[in-house]
């Protein structure tokens, strides 16, 4: 996240998401207005929280 972005950040939540076979690691960041992705990256080998087709 930006750093002009970082005091506006609530809460930081971090899931392991399966999608068209891959691993994916999705960190998303809770600001006062809505949800925003911060980072999302390959993590082969985990166990998924959440399926998506």
């Amino acid at each position: 996240m930006p750093d002009r972005l970082k005091d506006r950040e609530l809460e930081r939540r971090r899931a392991i998401v399966e999608h068209r076979g891959k691993t994916l690691r999705i960190i998303i960041a809770k600001t006062r207005k809505c949800f925003t992705i911060v980072t999302i990256f390959p993590d082969p080998g985990q166990i998924p929280d959440i399926t998506l087709d």
